[in-house]
């Protein structure tokens, strides 16, 4: 985990904007919102070093997290930390607003943002019934009310595919 002067000459060192700065200082203090109770069968809790402290997760991104873990690229890594309130048209053209927590806020050597992972076989279905929030483009799956807000920050969003049946958006 970086020191309070560490982030700050890491933020100098790639000219992160203050409102930037400022949010992900919050990310930086914040607890997860995800509950890793004893009793809940699909949670977890990962002793991370790099982190210097135990890590609240869903088990079905246990290998994400030690992944994180174990990649020099990846500076600190927060789970389910940013709550982010949504935008867009639904299907039938109503407005939606409601919030969302990615999976994942990560800071890089050269870049932050929020990293979700997601089954294909789940996102098909919804893309099927949220085309303006998920879309898919190529190879790529898209989140695109989550990559606007990131924008807003010039912080990055990514959707990544992984096999699991217990995914969830």
């Amino acid at each position: 985990m970086l020191t309070d002067l560490e982030f700050l000459n890491w933020c100098d060192r790639l000219q992160i904007p203050d409102k930037t700065v400022e949010l992900i200082k919050s990310v930086r203090v914040c607890q997860p919102t995800y509950d890793s109770s004893k009793s809940n069968p699909s949670s977890g809790r990962f002793c991370s070093v790099k982190m210097g402290r135990t890590i609240p997760y869903e088990r079905r991104l246990q290998y994400v997290i030690e992944l994180y873990e174990k990649d020099r690229d990846v500076l600190e890594f927060y789970a389910n930390s940013t709550r982010i309130y949504l935008d867009y048209e639904s299907k039938s053209g109503r407005r939606v607003y409601h919030p969302y927590t990615p999976d994942f806020f990560v800071i890089r050597m050269n870049g932050a943002g929020w990293e979700d992972f997601n089954s294909e076989q789940n996102l098909m279905k919804l893309a099927q019934s949220s085309p303006n929030r998920w879309s898919q483009e190529g190879n790529h799956w898209h989140q695109l009310p989550v990559e606007s807000y990131a924008k807003t920050f010039n912080l990055f969003y990514k959707l990544q595919i992984f096999q699991s049946s217990t995914s969830e958006s």
